[in-house]
């Protein structure tokens, strides 16, 4: 499974806040991790890092991503953050179809923690 979380950051940067880091973002709960866990996801895409930001926990301190750190750490799933959704979502809703294969390209990068992908949704 490869969860692909669309919370139209862009549209909104590019009509309320063009700033290139605003302070608020949609993105998913800390609440989540078990229902991740349980699917078994391989990949986990967001426009963002995945968490809603500012992230407020009801425990107290805790870490500023913890989606973004369980995905990468516990679960050991590739992340793709930053990506823009628009066009894919367009494409799926005209064709009505949601399901497609995946591929991503990242550049080789020695010693990096990441890389700029080019991902490719296939009918």
């Amino acid at each position: 499974m490869r969860p692909l979380i669309r919370t139209g950051r862009w549209t909104w940067m590019s009509v309320v806040n063009p700033l290139p880091i605003p302070a608020e973002v949609a993105g998913l709960d800390a609440s989540v991790i078990p229902w991740l866990k349980k699917r078994d996801i391989a990949v986990l895409g967001s426009e963002h890092a995945q968490d809603a930001m500012p992230y407020h926990p009801d425990f107290g301190e805790g870490p500023m991503l913890p989606v973004h750190d369980f995905a990468l750490v516990i679960l050991g799933v590739h992340s793709c953050d930053n990506t823009n959704f628009d066009e894919l979502a367009a494409t799926a809703e005209a064709r009505n179809r949601w399901k497609f294969m995946l591929m991503a390209a990242p550049l080789s990068v020695p010693g990096g923690t990441g890389s700029p992908l080019n991902p490719i949704a296939i009918y």
